[in-house]
């Protein structure tokens, strides 16, 4: 079961996957399109216990030109959250971004909604979401 979700850069999920943890962890990592993802390996010293990489570009842009996320990429997205929340062993999710200000922020707050009926993760404090990727994730996780 997914108890909580929170967003990080690539620079801190790095960092923060070569450290030791006693909670375990499960990671969306979105990375741009023709970019390199973040350097993260699921291990039992970092207590991460699997990644799921995705890519797409930050815009909020239904142009499929401009390479934003797709249905393919929520369901993607959604499929693991679904198979982690149905679990018996708590997990906490990070989503991780470039920047974690757009794209991890919009998923994050799409997760944070389906789960726990609350996305102020995602629009409190000034967060700017990315929209599109809130409303695919959302309506993928809301989906049976």
């Amino acid at each position: 079961m997914i108890k909580s979700v929170q967003v990080m850069n690539k620079k801190k999920v790095e960092e923060f996957a070569m450290q030791a943890h006693d909670k375990a962890y499960i990671v969306v990592s979105i990375a741009s399109k023709k970019m390199n993802t973040a350097f993260i390996v699921p291990n039992t010293a970092s207590n991460i216990k699997e990644v799921l990489f995705v890519s797409f570009n930050d815009t909020d842009m239904t142009n499929f030109e401009l390479g934003g996320i797709t249905k393919k990429e929520a369901k993607q997205i959604s499929d693991f959250v679904k198979r982690y929340n149905n679990e018996e062993n708590e997990v906490e999710l990070i989503v991780q971004c470039e920047a974690g200000l757009s794209r991890s922020v919009g998923t994050a707050g799409a997760i944070s909604k389906y789960l726990f009926n609350d996305d102020s993760i995602a629009f409190s404090n000034g967060k700017t979401p990315n929209r599109l990727c809130y409303r695919k994730v959302l309506e993928e996780l809301m989906t049976d």
